[in-house]
């Protein structure tokens, strides 16, 4: 993008990938070969381009095996926006785990209910919505047609 001086939003939402033979199969497109790194058109629709879906930054914005939101919210106000949401404030802990029902809950859900409490939502109300916008790809960075596992 800097090298041929394209246009910058094309780091959020370009219409090609550059992708090698490997990560086109990860990625679900076909008719890329080879090791070297090349410029593929997306189709219009399809869920990749632009660093927020990089396999790299979803998988570095997970936990190992689950998705993270609010790594991925942080991640996206920090690097892309140029934006600090601030530590945590104290005790603001995890979600609690009395509430009924939460050990069923989807992470969406689970995030709403965090943000039920005022000192947590000063920074979630920021966060979550950056981070749940990309939780159809999963914990690898596969895309996912629905979230979770159900």
């Amino acid at each position: 993008i800097l090298h041929e001086e394209k246009n910058i939003l094309d780091f959020i939402d370009p219409d090609y990938v550059v992708i090698n033979e490997r990560l086109a199969r990860y990625y679900g497109l076909k008719d890329v070969r080879g090791d070297q790194f090349q410029i593929v058109p997306l189709e219009s629709g399809h869920p990749r381009g632009g660093i927020l879906t990089q396999t790299a930054m979803l998988c570095i914005t997970s936990n190992g095996t689950r998705t993270s939101p609010v790594k991925r919210g942080t991640w996206i106000l920090k690097n892309v926006l140029g934006t600090d949401p601030g530590l945590p404030v104290a005790n603001a802990g995890d979600i609690a785990p009395k509430v009924p029902g939460i050990d069923k809950a989807t992470v969406r859900k689970r995030l709403e209910i965090h943000r039920e409490l005022p000192q947590c939502a000063r920074c979630h109300d920021k966060i979550d919505p950056l981070g749940l916008a990309l939780e159809n790809f999963n914990a690898s960075g596969e895309y996912r047609e629905q979230e979770g596992f159900g």
